[in-house]
């Protein structure tokens, strides 16, 4: 059966991963694990290079256990020779060990160690749903009103929507344009300025697990300079295209090491990955 995310993990974390497959599966994301999909007779070490080849996402189930399996560093490697989009979920604070680092030390995680794996699902799958279909996520925009049309230029309204969300600020023809606040029901929220219903200009975003953009937009979508704040405390300063990191940036880890260079669609190009105490790990390109 055809997949998008292979799910790497532990089988001391059998119950986390297993749970991930049910949750993404219910969401219309097709998976790969290897309790399900190896057959009994199948060679395994063939089965999981063939399934990681024909993946989208390797989703590490970043733990103390899967950090100090050899199969997983297998897997990892496997994938990062493949060209996978690779995203661990984080549900213990873990060091990485040098050789997990060697491949995983410039890759953002998505850190799940607050509360419940389950509760962070939701974000998992918004980051899967970003690089599979990557323009849904960039081209959306709060929904129209269902009451009545409102217009209220160059004065400050407040509009509430069926859907739970609110806007405060200027209006034109009913639309958010000019200065504003909008807060969407989930709890993200952004501030800024407005253009036809749609994020231009100056704004800040904050997601509703503390993530933070703060920067130039177009159209909705991230665009010229910004920084972007991670929930885990990683830092991107630089410039934006199209959401994505692309130009000259600067992004800094939340335990201090540093990459800065030249990016292109999220991916490092050219540049210096250094340590805390600005010791070169790494030259890319």
């Amino acid at each position: 059966m055809a997949h998008k995310v292979f799910i790497s993990y532990s089988r001391k974390d059998s119950v986390v991963a297993e749970s991930i497959l049910e949750y993404l599966e219910s969401k219309g994301i097709s998976c790969w694990l290897d309790k399900r999909n190896i057959i009994l007779g199948m060679d395994y070490a063939e089965s999981i290079v063939h399934a990681i080849r024909e993946s989208e996402i390797f989703l590490l189930v970043l733990s103390h256990n899967s950090n100090a399996s050899d199969d997983v560093l297998k897997e990892v490697y496997c994938a990062v020779n493949n060209k996978l989009s690779i995203i661990p979920f984080r549900i213990s604070d873990v060091v990485l060990r040098e050789s997990m680092e060697y491949h995983l030390g410039m890759v953002q995680w998505l850190d799940a160690t607050a509360g419940k794996p389950s509760d962070h699902f939701p974000r998992l799958y918004g980051r899967i749903e970003e690089i599979l279909f990557p323009t849904q996520k960039t081209t959306s925009k709060p929904k129209a009103p269902a009451t009545k049309r409102i217009s209220g230029e160059g004065k400050v309204v407040t509009q509430n929507y069926s859907n739970g969300d609110v806007y405060v600020g200027q209006m034109k023809d009913g639309k958010p344009h000019g200065k504003g606040k909008y807060t969407w029901s989930n709890g993200d929220f952004y501030e800024g300025d407005w253009v036809n219903d749609q994020r231009t200009g100056k704004g800040k975003y904050i997601y509703a697990d503390g993530s933070v953009f703060e920067g130039d937009f177009v159209e909705n979508r991230m665009e010229g300079k910004g920084k972007f704040t991670w929930a885990n405390g990683d830092i991107y300063e630089g410039d934006w295209v199209n959401s994505k990191l692309h130009g000259k940036g600067k992004y800094t880890w939340a335990d201090g090491n540093v990459f800065e260079g030249e990016w292109k669609n999220d991916e490092k190009v050219k540049g210096v990955l250094r340590n805390k105490n600005g010791k070169i790990i790494k030259r890319i390109g």
